[in-house]
């Protein structure tokens, strides 16, 4: 089944989208007040791990913790 797809803002202006959906994610948790989406950037080498918080409105997401600069490197964006 296809949860969907989200797409993350950077503090340097950069965005990425991710199919939460994929085996790369490895909880997707729903409680009353927030979601939480945990998920690795790149399962081959076990890095970037990140977590989502979705919370009360859906368009305001906080990303905690995630290494910003080694997503951005890895995604080939500079």
């Amino acid at each position: 089944m296809d949860v969907g797809m989200i797409t993350i803002q950077y503090l340097n202006g950069e965005q990425e989208t991710f199919e939460i959906s994929t085996a790369n994610v490895d909880q997707i948790k729903v409680m009353e007040d927030r979601i939480i989406i945990c998920f690795n950037k790149d399962p081959s080498a076990n890095k970037n791990k990140c977590k989502i918080i979705i919370i009360d409105n859906i368009s305001s997401f906080d990303i905690s913790p995630c290494d910003v600069q080694s997503l951005v490197a890895s995604s080939g964006k500079k």
